[in-house]
């Protein structure tokens, strides 16, 4: 039926009303699922007998629910049904043919009859002898007597029961339900030196299961229960040096949030919250004020992806070039840098103060999880007046299975102020590299890895020259 129709019959049902004795729990899940824990008190008639659990999740998985009875530890559920199709109006439409119904039109006038037939785009009744058709054009409302038996208004899970004991028990019903998640957001301020930021964390909850979850104890799950243990490819610019950037353990937690739950970290909300069908809630978790931060500006010039244990001998290879300079935020992730917390994954947006105090967006990027100890990196974008260049000035193939190469990069400051810029260049060829000659100190940062860190002056131009042999 059309819409006009299916909302004046449901106007007839009220909102669903929950009782006190309900306790609910979620442990919400990163992939769409959650684990709900129900906890009510129910009526159960001695031996087996028919019993019905309603409001559950509309996307619950049945063959995932768990039962017991906290009152009765010998009952059980004997057999169990999931009824997913719920009232609506061509439902009870089809339980009164045959029947007196009462239609409404649009012009006022009331039609009583018996409901012969009702489709799609109308009704058919027979109003004391004649049979009259109606459009759903024509249709203001159907009243309805009575609301047929064995109609369900909400997601039930039919059961027979037994309990030796019956009685009015307390009931705990876990099961597993898709279409509900959750994310984590971060709002981030710095200050107009640049030197420190303040923090806000937001959890973001969307639950699309179809169904209320009333007072309900959240608990999120950050983590991946399957992990790839094959290499990775590596890439470039801010992804790798993430990779690189350790830090030594400090001894040392903040105020963590998070508690350790196999390869997991659960966070729990601080309170109870109605967790409503079809809502979008969001929730302050973390908040953290004058946290300090670098600013970097990072320059890999070589726009490359290249498997660690592969060989790359064509001369071609590691030429495509990057010219931008990359704007970097690092954040130690310390207690002594009011932070040392497990941070959950999650989009990460920057805004700066200027001169009157006023908020300005300045870049937004993903921040990856990332425990205590270690270095966050936020990107927030490419600098205007910093330049790179990178060159092949030469490349030779001494004997088969080695290989020699050379490069220039140039970079340039169009500021009106110094910068200093982190160069980093990968051994991407061979496991096995070597740098032979070069122009300026470097830092290895693993075996496949050199970082030069170059100041750059007011409109200067400052170069890197180096050699870098291989052998396989």
């Amino acid at each position: 039926m059309q819409s006009k129709i299916i909302f004046v019959i449901l106007a007839m049902f009220g909102p669903v009303a929950f009782g006190a004795d309900r306790q609910m729990g979620l442990t919400v899940y990163n992939n769409d699922t959650a684990l709900v824990k129900d906890q009510r008190e129910l009526e159960f008639k001695p031996g087996v007998t028919e019993s019905r659990f309603a409001d559950v999740a509309a996307t619950i998985e049945p063959s995932s629910v768990r039962f017991r009875s906290l009152t009765d530890p010998e009952a059980r559920i004997v057999e169990q049904n999931y009824q997913f199709d719920l009232v609506g109006s061509a439902k009870l439409l089809e339980k009164y043919v045959d029947q007196a119904v009462e239609v409404l039109t649009v012009k006022g006038e009331l039609v009583r009859g018996k409901l012969l037939r009702a489709q799609e785009q109308e009704i058919i009744l027979q109003e004391n002898g004649p049979i009259r058709i109606l459009s759903v054009r024509q249709i203001a409302g159907i009243k309805l007597a009575k609301l047929p038996e064995g109609l369900l208004t909400r997601p039930t899970l039919v059961w027979q029961m037994y309990s030796p004991k019956g009685g009015r028990q307390t009931v705990q019903l876990d099961y597993l339900a898709r279409n509900i998640r959750w994310e984590m957001a971060y709002n981030a301020v710095l200050s107009e030196d640049e030197k420190f930021l303040d923090l806000v964390g937001w959890v973001t909850l969307t639950n699309n299961s179809g169904t209320d979850f009333p007072g309900a104890k959240v608990a999120l799950v950050a983590g991946d229960v399957s992990r790839d243990s094959r290499p990775q490819m590596m890439t470039f610019g801010v992804d790798y040096l993430r990779s690189l950037s350790k830090l030594p353990p400090s001894g040392q937690r903040g105020k963590e949030i998070s508690e350790s739950f196999g390869e997991y970290h659960l966070y729990r909300l601080p309170e109870s919250t109605d967790v409503r069908a079809a809502q979008v809630k969001q929730v302050k978790l973390i908040q953290t004020d004058r946290v300090p931060v670098e600013k970097m500006y990072l320059y890999d010039g070589a726009k490359v992806q290249f498997w660690p244990f592969q060989v790359y001998f064509g001369p071609e290879f590691g030429r495509e070039e990057n010219k931008k300079v990359n704007v970097i935020l690092a954040v130690e992730n310390r207690a002594d840098r009011r932070l040392g917390i497990a941070l959950p994954p999650g989009l990460v947006r920057i805004y700066k103060r200027d001169r009157d105090q006023s908020l300005e967006f300045v870049g937004e990027d993903k921040l990856p999880a990332t425990s205590v100890d270690e270095r966050v990196m936020v990107y927030i974008g490419d600098a205007f007046d910093l330049v790179g260049e990178r060159t092949q000035t030469d490349f030779k193939r001494p004997t088969e299975r080695s290989a020699e190469e050379s490069f220039k990069i140039e970079l340039k400051n169009h500021k009106k102020e110094p910068v200093t810029i982190q160069v980093v260049e990968k051994m991407y060829r061979a496991r096995d590299g070597e740098i032979m000659e070069s122009s300026r100190k470097y830092e290895k940062l693993d075996a496949r890895t050199i970082r030069f860190t170059v100041p750059v002056k007011p409109d200067g131009t400052e170069t890197v020259e180096y050699r870098v042999g291989y052998r396989w």
